[in-house]
């Protein structure tokens, strides 16, 4: 049986032998392709990408917003995945919720019926999101519904009396 110091001296150096592998590994994996999206978008790069979709859907009034709500989704991270797991990419999807509509996008005519569509590509999770945003969908993201929804005032009771 193993004292406390020879137990410590075994989980030291398991935990560096999972470190070491765990480097060689990483040092082997492939480089990003130069043609792959970027990881990080400015928020001017959003805002360029949602003015474009934004026109072509006819909610140009709407870019401001979605684009403050973008940056507060994943702070620009296009490949960024919620803690929970649940969420995915720059605007924050479901993967369920992004490729149901893809889908209906495709039977729309928008997209054609091949495309290949990520959550973790900036330009196709923009396009999604405001399509979305213009089917009356905002109310997906949380942020959205912070800032559109009107706020209620405070219920207003008696005065209250004088501090002595």
């Amino acid at each position: 049986m193993a004292n406390g110091r020879s137990k410590r001296r075994l989980f030291s150096s398991a935990i560096f032998l999972g470190l070491a592998v765990g480097l060689s590994l990483h040092a082997q994996s492939p480089a990003i392709s130069a043609d792959s999206p970027p990881l990080r978008l400015t928020p001017s790069e959003i805002r360029t990408l949602v003015d474009r979709y934004a026109a072509l859907y006819g909610i140009p009034d709407q870019a401001e917003i979605i684009a403050r709500v973008i940056q507060l989704e994943s702070r620009g991270h296009a490949r960024v995945r919620s803690r929970s797991g649940r969420y995915h990419g720059l605007c924050q999807f479901m993967p369920r919720t992004f490729h149901a509509n893809v889908e209906a996008m495709k039977r729309s005519g928008i997209l054609g019926s091949q495309a290949a569509y990520s959550p973790f590509d900036p330009e196709h999770a923009v396009q999604v999101m405001v399509w979305m945003w213009s089917q009356g969908h905002w109310r997906q993201w949380g942020p959205a519904r912070r800032m559109v929804t009107p706020k209620v005032r405070p219920f207003q009771g008696p005065p209250l009396p004088p501090r002595s």
